[in-house]
């Protein structure tokens, strides 16, 4: 059987280890906590350049149209 002062020893040690287990969880959510928001940022920055590279598709569609327009009422544009 333990003594007093080995028993308070020993529940010090437990709190102590209990405490620094509490801490490390605590920095585990948070890295995961910051994990999360960058992979969010990620996925916004995608769907962005998703977005940005649409209009640009619509866009040279659009000149194309316009240059065929030309074509078909002056020609072919000459060359220098």
């Amino acid at each position: 059987m333990l003594i007093p002062d080995e028993l308070r020893e020993a529940l010090n040690q437990e709190i102590g280890a209990r405490q620094e287990a509490e801490k490390r969880a605590e920095a585990e959510r948070q890295r995961a906590e910051l994990e999360r928001q960058r992979a969010e940022e990620a996925e916004k920055q995608v769907e962005l350049e998703s977005q940005r590279s649409e209009v640009e598709r619509q866009r040279a569609e659009e000149l194309e149209s316009l240059l065929s327009r030309y074509r078909d009422r002056f020609g072919e544009l000459p060359e220098n």
